[in-house]
Parts: C-alpha cells; structure tokens; sequence
C-alpha cells in the first residue's frame, strides 16, 4: 500500500551574490563600446551613455523575487521587491546554467524571473532546490 506524500516546503532567501551583477555590467560595457564605436565620432559616446542610463533605470524599476517559498503542495508563494505582501506564482519554466539556476514563474498579473547560484541560496539550499526541480517536473 502506498501513500503519496508531499514534499516539505523549500524557503529560498537569497542573499546578494556579485556573479550575475558583474556578468550584466561586463555585457553592459561591451555594448556601450561597440555601439559607441559603430556610430560616426560626435555621436557614438552620447548614445552609448544614454542607453546605458536608459537600461539601468529599467533594471532599477523592475520589481525582483526578494523570498520565494515552494509549498508541499507544489504551489510558489513569491515575495517581490517593493510589494506590500505574498503573490501566488506558477513555475512555468526553468534551467541549471553551470553554477546558476534560472526560475520563471507566472504571476497572477505578470511575470517574474529569478537567477539564483549556490553563492546566493546557500550550497544546501541550492542542491535541495534543484534536486526538488528535477523530481518535481510537471511544467504545464
């Protein structure tokens, strides 16, 4: 006789890891010197600025994944940056990308991502996330 038992919640609280801040920079960087490169000399650093500061008002403004938890019931209650409480979110994709795991979730207004290293959750936390992804993958 077996019983199907649900899994425990798993509470993820990253904590700032530099990695994905230095690879969104660097990418930044190249972009502004080839963008700035590929326009004619009076013009080429004045764009490449204002894209910069264009992009990075955008990043600021986005709102982030601060907590997530994924409850026994399979089920994510995500908490965002700036919002006054919980939201109920669906997984709806994600990836192992060497030493990051990228979550998408849909949201009841919207969407959300999250790139998470074990640098950020922790080695335990992020083993047990990722064993719990590939044991759990029903994405709809």
């Amino acid at each position: 006789m077996s019983s199907r038992r649900s899994a425990p919640a798993l509470r993820l609280e990253p904590h700032p890891a530099p990695g994905p801040a230095r690879l969104r920079r660097a990418v930044q960087a190249v972009a502004a010197a080839a963008l700035a490169l590929a326009l004619p000399w009076p013009w080429g650093l004045p764009v490449a600025v204002a894209a910069l500061t264009a992009e990075a008002r955008l990043h600021r403004r986005r709102p982030s994944v601060a907590r997530a938890l994924w409850r026994g019931d399979g089920g994510w209650t995500l908490w965002m940056t700036g919002a006054e409480g919980p939201v109920d979110a669906e997984l709806v994709a994600w990836q192992a990308l060497g030493p990051w795991t990228v979550l998408r979730w849909r949201l009841p207004r919207g969407w959300a991502e999250a790139v998470w290293s074990a640098a950020a959750l922790g080695q335990d936390t992020h083993r047990r996330l990722r064993v719990y992804l590939r044991l759990n993958n029903r994405l709809k």
